[in-house]
């Protein structure tokens, strides 16, 4: 995954899981979190693209998944567009996903 292709994988990412919990937090909220995943320490961020270099999905683990978790909280979880989203806070959202 590469800064580029962040906007392609926000979109996807409000067409096809758009009843998950992230999505809740929008587009601004979206792009931090994959921003987040290219340079997070223990994660893994891959892009799938076409022969056209067309966005087809994106991949997201951890190898690490305790440095991994700390990481992005620091980095998504104080974002203004999570804070000031409707729906859960974020804290209890995150907590129920990863612990």
């Amino acid at each position: 995954m590469v800064p580029r292709d962040v906007e392609a994988l926000v979109a996807l990412h409000g067409e096809v899981l758009d009843m998950e919990f992230l999505t809740r937090y929008g587009p601004p909220f979206l792009r931090t979190y994959y921003r987040a995943w290219i340079d997070a320490p223990g994660g893994i961020a891959l892009t799938a693209v076409d022969e056209r270099d067309r966005v087809l999905g994106g991949l997201l683990g951890a190898v690490d998944p305790a440095q991994h978790v700390h990481a992005m909280l620091r980095v998504t979880v104080g974002h203004s567009a999570c804070a000031s989203s409707p729906g859960p806070r974020p804290i209890r959202s995150w907590r129920a996903t990863f612990w």
